[in-house]
C-alpha cells in the first residue's frame, strides 16, 4: 500500500471530497486499498477518525491507540516531515507576511496520496521544499545604499496557490492538475476540522454593527477603486446586483430574490486583490451563508466583503494596501460554483458596487 492512503478518510465528510476520492481511488488505488477504504468507510469507527487523522497531521494530536501498526508508521512519518516544516519556518528570518503552512502540507499530503509518489515525503528536501513558497528581496534600511550592512534579505511569502502550485510541480516534475481539489480538499479540512472548528456563522453584517461608527468616524482612504482580478472584471460577471429569480443551493435550499452584491466567476484559486487601502474587521471561516470571507473597512463608512473564498490571506486588524491579495476565489458556503460575491457597503446599506468599480 502506498503511504497515508487512509488519509482519504478525512475527506469523506464533504461532499466535493467524495467525488474527488471517487475519481482518484478509480485511477491510482488497487482494487485491494478500494476494498479496505470502503470497509472502513462503513465501520463504526468511522465518523470517529474521520477528522482525526488531520488532527494528528496538522494539530499535533497523538495518534490513537487502536490503529494498525503500518498505519501508525506511515502517518508517523508524514507527520515528522510536517514537524521538520514548521521548525523550517520557524527558522526563517526577516518574514514580512504569513507564510501559509497549512497550504504547503496539503500540498505535499495531495502528492502521497498517489501510489507513484510514496517516496516523495521520505526523500523530501525540506529546505528545499520550503524555499518553493517564498521569495527573497533585497531591502535597503536607508536611503544610503552604498554600505553592505545597511542592506538585508527579505523573506515574501508567495500569495497565489497557482503560483505556489507551479513551483511545487515544477520542483517535482509532477502534474498536479488532476489533484487540484484534492489539495483544497485537504486544506479545507485541515483549516475547519473538529480541532480548529469553524467560525460561528453569524451574518457579517450583524458583526458590522460594532464597526460601523468606528468606520465613520475615519477618513475615507480615498483615491480610485483599483482592479480586484488581472483581467477585466467586466466579462466575468455572473449575477448583477438587485432583484433576480432565486437560485436552488446545493442543500435544496434557495436564494432570496434579492441579490446585495455582484459575482464574479473565475476559476478556483484565483486571486483577489485590495481595491483600495483598508483595515481587515472580519476573516471568517464559516459554513454555511458566505463560507471563507473578509470584510475590508476603507474609512468613511465604506466597506467591502469578499464571499465564498477558497483562501484567505489576511487577518482581523491587519492593514492593507491597494493591489495586496486579499484571497482567492473559491466555493465556499452556500455556493453553486466558483466565484467572488463581492459588496460595498457605504453608511450601513448595500449600494451597487458599480457605483465604484469602474
Amino acid at each position: 500500500m502506498f503511504k497515508g492512503s487512509k488519509i482519504l478518510l478525512s475527506l469523506i465528510t464533504t461532499e466535493n471530497g467524495r467525488k474527488t476520492l471517487k475519481n482518484i481511488l478509480l485511477i491510482t488505488l488497487s482494487p485491494l486499498i478500494i476494498i479496505v477504504l470502503f470497509i472502513a468507510v462503513l465501520g463504526d469507527a468511522t465518523s470517529k477518525h474521520n477528522h482525526e487523522i488531520i488532527d494528528v497531521l496538522f494539530h499535533n494530536k497523538e495518534i490513537w491507540s487502536d490503529v494498525p501498526s503500518e498505519f501508525s508508521q506511515s502517518i508517523s512519518t508524514i507527520k515528522n516531515t510536517f514537524e521538520q516544516i514548521d521548525t523550517e519556518i520557524a527558522l526563517l528570518e526577516n518574514v514580512k507576511g504569513k507564510i501559509d503552512d497549512t497550504f504547503i502540507k496539503s500540498i505535499l499530503l495531495s502528492l502521497s496520496l498517489n501510489k507513484e509518489n510514496e517516496n516523495v515525503v521520505d526523500q523530501l528536501n525540506i529546505h528545499e521544499y520550503t524555499k518553493l513558497f517564498y521569495t527573497l528581496e533585497i531591502e535597503s534600511n536607508n536611503d544610503d545604499e552604498s554600505f553592505e550592512d545597511n542592506i538585508s534579505t527579505v523573506i515574501i511569502p508567495i500569495k497565489s496557490s497557482n503560483h505556489s502550485i507551479k513551483n511545487v510541480q515544477s520542483f517535482f516534475g509532477i502534474d498536479l492538475t488532476p489533484y487540484y481539489d484534492m489539495i483544497f480538499e485537504i486544506y479545507h479540512v485541515a483549516l475547519t476540522g473538529k480541532n480548529k472548528g469553524l467560525d460561528t456563522n453569524v451574518s457579517p453584517h450583524y458583526l458590522l454593527t460594532e464597526h460601523f461608527d468606528n468606520s465613520e468616524m475615519t477618513q475615507f482612504v480615498g483615491g480610485t477603486f483599483g482592479q480586484m482580478f488581472d483581467n477585466d472584471w467586466k466579462q466575468h460577471v455572473t449575477s448583477e446586483f438587485g432583484y433576480r429569480e432565486p437560485i436552488k443551493l446545493p442543500d435544496g435550499t434557495y436564494t432570496g430574490n434579492y441579490h446585495y452584491g455582484i459575482d464574479f466567476g473565475y476559476e478556483k484559486g484565483t486571486p483577489i486583490y485590495a481595491p483600495l487601502d483598508g483595515k481587515v474587521v472580519l476573516s471568517k471561516y464559516t459554513e454555511g451563508d458566505f463560507g471563507f470571507y473578509v470584510v475590508m473597512d476603507h474609512g468613511g463608512g465604506i466597506l467591502t466583503l469578499y464571499a465564498h473564498l477558497s483562501r484567505i490571506h489576511v487577518d482581523e486588524g491587519e492593514e492593507v494596501t491597494q493591489g495586496e491579495t486579499v484571497g482567492e476565489v473559491g466555493s465556499s458556503g452556500a455556493s453553486t460554483g466558483n466565484h467572488l460575491h463581492f459588496e460595498i457597503i457605504e453608511d450601513r446599506v448595500r449600494i451597487d458596487p458599480r457605483k465604484y468599480l469602474k
